[in-house]
C-alpha cells in the first residue's frame, strides 16, 4: 500500500509544484490578496506532498534494514545451533568409556596414537630452530578432516617440502658430526690403518694357516654398527671369492688366516663396496664392520 501511496504522492507534487494562480484583469485588491494567499496554499500542500514521498522512501528503506537484520539474525541463530550441536557432540566424545562403541575406542585409540608422536614431532623442529605450535598443529587437523582448510594446498606443499630439507641437511650435519669423531678416534688406535679413500680398519687377530690369498673360497662372519647406534647386523655370515671382493676388503682379508679378524671404519663413500649390509647406511653415517675368517679352501 505504502508503494502506491508513495507513487500518487509523486504525481500529485508533480503537479501542484507547476501550478501558478493566474491574475486575470480588472481584479480589486481583495481578489488579489485571496489569489496570493491560493498560491501560497498550492506551494505549501506541493511542498508537503514532496516531504511525505521522502518519508515514504525512508519507510520504504528502513522495512528493507528491518528484512536484513532479520534475515542475519536467523542466520546467527542456525550459526549457534550448529556451534550448540557440535560442542554437544564435542562433549559426548570427550566422555568415552567402557561402554563405549568398539570403532569409538578405537577412533580414539588412534587419536591418542597420533598425539603420542607430537613430541617426537616437537623435537624434530626444535633441532633445526623451530617450535611446535600445538594449537596451530590441532587446528591443521581438525580443518583437514572436516575438509575446510584455510590455506591453500601448493602453500602446504611449499612448507612441508621446506621443513623436509631442513631435517635432511640437520641430519646430514649431525651424522657427518658423529662420523667425523669416530674416525678420527679409529686413526689414533695402534696398529690402526688410514687407507686413501678414507677407510680405516685394524687387524684384531691374523689367525692361523692356511693364510687367505686370492683364489681362496672363504666364510666370514660379521657384525655391523652405524655410528647413529643403530645395529645392522650381528654375527651374519657370507661367503665369496676373494678376487671378487672389492678393494679395501680384498686386501684387508690377504692379511688374515683362519679365525683371523679385523674392525674396519667405512664412510658413506665406500659403503657400496662393502659386501655387508652397509648399503642401508644414512647420508654421512659411518658403517663400523667386524669380520671374522671362519672357513677357507
Amino acid at each position: 500500500m505504502e508503494k502506491y501511496f508513495g507513487i500518487a504522492l509523486c504525481s500529485l507534487s508533480s503537479v501542484f509544484s507547476g501550478f501558478t494562480v493566474a491574475s486575470p484583469a480588472n481584479v480589486t485588491p481583495e481578489q488579489e490578496q485571496q489569489i496570493a494567499r491560493v498560491s501560497d496554499l498550492a506551494h505549501q500542500l506541493a511542498d508537503e506532498l514532496e516531504q511525505k514521498k521522502v518519508l515514504v522512501d525512508a519507510l520504504n528503506h528502513l522495512e528493507q534494514q528491518v528484512a536484513n537484520l532479520f534475515t542475519a539474525n536467523q542466520q546467527l541463530s542456525d550459526r549457534q545451533t550448529a556451534l550448540v550441536d557440535a560442542q554437544a557432540k564435542s562433549a559426548a566424545i570427550s566422555h568415552l568409556n567402557d561402554e563405549a562403541s568398539n570403532d569409538a575406542r578405537t577412533s580414539y585409540a588412534v587419536g591418542a596414537w597420533y598425539a603420542e608422536n607430537v613430541p617426537e614431532q616437537t623435537q624434530r623442529l626444535a633441532s633445526i630452530g623451530k617450535t611446535m605450535d600445538v594449537q596451530a598443529f590441532a587446528q591443521g587437523f581438525n580443518d583437514k578432516i572436516n575438509d575446510r582448510m584455510q590455506l591453500p594446498q601448493d602453500t602446504l606443499a611449499t612448507a612441508l617440502a621446506d621443513l623436509n630439507r631442513q631435517l635432511q641437511e640437520a641430519t646430514r650435519a649431525k651424522h657427518r658430526k658423529q662420523s667425523q669423531t669416530l674416525l678420527a678416534a679409529a686413526a689414533k688406535e695402534k696398529n690402526a690403518v688410514t687407507l686413501p679413500g678414507g677407510v680405516i680398519y685394524k687387524i684384531l687377530d691374523k689367525g692361523k694357516a692356511p693364510a687367505v690369498t686370492d683364489q681362496s673360497d672363504i666364510l666370514f662372519e660379521f657384525d655391523e654398527r652405524l655410528s647413529t647406534g643403530e645395529v645392522l647386523a650381528t654375527r651374519e655370515t657370507r661367503s665369496s671369492q676373494v678376487k671378487r671382493l672389492p678393494a679395501p676388503f680384498r686386501d684387508i682379508f690377504k692379511q688374515l688366516g683362519l679365525g683371523g679378524s679385523a674392525t674396519i671404519h667405512l664412510p658413506i663413500s665406500q659403503a657400496k663396496d662393502m659386501p655387508a649390509a652397509a648399503s642401508t647406511t644414512p647420508p654421512e653415517a659411518l658403517s663400523i664392520v667386524t669380520i671374522k675368517v671362519i672357513g677357507i679352501k
